[in-house]
């Protein structure tokens, strides 16, 4: 009897065994990569353009890369943003707190020789398109909106938003005539004199990109609705040519188009969605839409990489190990460098980048 007894268990644990290994949750598992330390950690900025180089800071720290090295400039005060033109990089530093800021140019990041840009609020984002550097400033609470141009100007000057009130600027475009300045209160029309007006009076949008030099689109929140993009021009909001497929996720409002097999794909950043599966509790990351040789939209749903129905998708791995490796973390910017390599920049979990690890390609810290 007792033999028997021993038996049953060994064969059922066996049956267990074997039927819980071909649960999905144990397949999820056996996806998951090995995180690397990395090496650009906390919450790093946005990554611009300059000199040849890739940039992008977190802490006190300035780093840029190009073809797999990467340099490093240490700086005494938190770096809270980067921004750059042709012929200047800008620095958007802290001191004494999160909302008393300063800018400062510099022709050469390394050599720490700088001009201060004065400004009567404290600097808050800086941003750059089509040679103007515009940036938002707050004092008191409240906020104004400037321009410079560092060919023509010696400092910023304010721009004219009519009646409309300004907000923290999160991101900004150009479609050869106007400019368009995605803030968290609505997004700005401004012609080339620099006089701006409303032309979206919420805070639907989250983020903005030029898809081409004269098509810029616009994506929502998805607060109440499914993640939208629409196209954007000075009469108004288009509307929308492509969302998130499930209501449930969020834009976090990372935009950046990379290059795959020639072709141009849309990434879009993706917020938790607080729907959980037996596969997996992440929805994180991003998604990814196909754009034609004039970068407008093919389809007119986003889809998860890996899963497009419609090659190429902007990973070659498989979806499972990007949901359990870029897909846990919150996705605040997204970049393709000059040697093809897509990085992102995560909220707390530091620089990531898709690259051949181990005779696999795959999302991991950048180390």
């Amino acid at each position: 009897m007792k033999k028997t007894f021993i038996i049953l268990i060994i064969f059922t644990s066996f049956v267990f065994c074997f039927g819980s290994c071909n649960d999905p949750i144990f397949f999820y598992v056996s996806e998951e990569t090995k995180q690397n330390d990395p090496r650009i950690s906390g919450s790093p900025t946005k990554f611009v353009e300059y000199d040849g180089f890739m940039w992008v800071a977190s802490g006190k720290r300035l780093y840029n890369y190009k073809d797999g090295i990467w340099n490093l400039t240490r700086f005494d005060n938190w770096i809270s943003d980067i921004a750059a033109t042709e012929n200047n990089f800008y620095i958007c530093f802290e001191s004494g707190g999160a909302k008393t800021r300063f800018i400062r140019q510099f022709e050469q990041p390394q050599n720490k020789i700088y001009a201060d840009i004065q400004l009567p609020q404290s600097a808050q984002t800086i941003h750059v398109v089509n040679k103007i550097l515009f940036l938002s400033a707050e004092k008191n609470n409240n906020y104004s909106i400037y321009y410079f141009d560092d060919e023509v100007m010696t400092e910023p000057e304010l721009l004219s938003t009519g009646d409309y009130t300004p907000s923290v600027i999160l991101g900004a475009a150009y479609d050869g005539t106007y400019y368009y300045l995605c803030t968290s209160s609505g997004i700005v029309c401004a012609d080339n004199q620099f006089k701006g007006s409303l032309i979206q009076g919420s805070s639907t949008f989250k983020g903005i990109i030029n898809l081409n030099n004269t098509t810029v689109a616009a994506i929502t929140r998805g607060s109440s609705s499914n993640v939208a993009l629409h196209i954007i021009k000075e009469d108004g909001i288009g509307t929308s040519v492509a969302t998130f497929p499930k209501s449930d996720h969020k834009s976090s409002g990372a935009l950046a188009v990379c290059i795959k097999e020639g072709k141009s794909i849309l990434l879009a950043g993706r917020q938790e969605s607080l729907v959980y599966t037996t596969t997996t509790g992440y929805t994180y990351g991003y998604m990814e839409l196909l754009l034609d040789e004039d970068k407008n939209p093919i389809n007119n749903t986003f889809n998860e990489p890996g899963r497009a129905p419609t090659p190429p998708t902007s990973i070659e791995g498989s979806y499972d190990q990007f949901i359990s490796s870029l897909g846990k973390n919150p996705v605040n910017h997204l970049f393709q460098s000059s040697d093809g390599i897509l990085f992102a920049s995560t909220q707390q979990r530091g620089v990531w980048s898709y690259r051949e690890r181990d005779g696999n390609w795959q999302w991991n810290a950048e180390e």
